[in-house]
């Protein structure tokens, strides 16, 4: 349990058309470049899946990153770690029954996070592509 905690409303609910993607291609939407967490140890992504209209090999994936941006340089700075794996993923995908809440939870957290979200298109871009979500983030203290 956390003595303290903050909600951060990322997403309201919005819907996506992700169709026009060509063959295997991504698109990424940053939703937060930077968010202040240096007072925090624990977070807790939840996404709620609204609705979607998705075939095999669609899939859209929330990512967390640790980040430090800099007055100095506009580039990106992301820590990820030993692995190089985002801090916490969350991941829809044709199988995802909705209405949903999904969930990822990380720890440890360093001084800023980026949370973004990635679609990938499929083998068969004609197939209709749609999600609605709505996403909030979670922050805990010790």
């Amino acid at each position: 349990m956390c003595r303290n905690s903050t909600e951060i409303k990322l997403l309201p609910k919005t819907q996506y058309d992700f169709t026009y993607l060509s063959n295997g291609a991504t698109q990424t939407i940053v939703l937060q470049p930077s968010i202040s967490v240096a007072a925090y140890y624990r977070t807790h992504l939840l996404v709620r899946v609204h609705s979607l209209q998705m075939d095999a090999g669609q899939s859209v994936e929330f990512q967390l990153d640790n980040t430090l941006p800099s007055d100095e340089d506009p580039a990106e700075f992301i820590d990820r770690g030993v692995s190089g794996n985002p801090l916490t993923t969350v991941t829809i995908t044709s199988s995802t029954s909705t209405p949903v809440l999904l969930s990822g939870t990380a720890t440890d957290l360093q001084a800023g996070l980026r949370v973004r979200f990635i679609a990938t298109q499929g083998s068969v871009p004609s197939t209709p592509f749609f999600v609605e979500l709505s996403a909030v983030l979670v922050l805990c203290d010790f």
